[in-house]
This record gives structure tokens, C-alpha cells and sequence, in this order.
């Protein structure tokens, strides 16, 4: 909506409503961490565990260079 004078009521920034708004964008902007979806993930190859995660690794060349989790 377009005031008389020429500017908008948003002062300028364009229209966002909730359906258009990127979630990542939105826990950037106030800090927010997502929740890994498994508590342990694990190596196939190995049987290594690594921690918490979105998802485990096939083979050893997927973690090279990660330290699993001590027990």
C-alpha cells in the first residue's frame, strides 16, 4: 500500500508474509540453532560413532578427518 507521499508503509522493504519467510533466514537472525535429528550417528563401514547429527556415513572416506566421540 502505496501512501500518498510516495512511500509505503513497510518504509521502503518489501512485503514478507509468514509463507514467503525462509526459517533458516529467521534463526540466523535471532541465534537459533537446529536440532540435529539423531542423538548418534555412526560409520556403516566402521561402526565409529560420532555424536549428534543429521546423518550417519556410508564409509570411512565420509568422516576423514573426524574424530568419533569417546565413550
Amino acid at each position: 500500500m502505496t501512501h500518498p507521499t510516495g512511500s509505503t508503509l513497510l518504509q521502503g522493504r518489501p512485503y514478507r508474509n509468514s509463507a514467503s519467510t525462509d526459517v533458516r533466514e529467521t534463526w540466523k537472525r535471532f541465534g537459533w540453532q537446529p536440532r540435529p535429528r539423531f542423538a548418534c550417528v555412526t560409520c556403516s563401514q566402521c561402526g565409529w560413532a560420532f555424536g549428534p547429527g543429521d546423518s550417519g556415513f556410508s564409509s570411512c572416506r565420509e568422516h576423514a578427518g573426524l574424530r568419533p566421540v569417546e565413550d
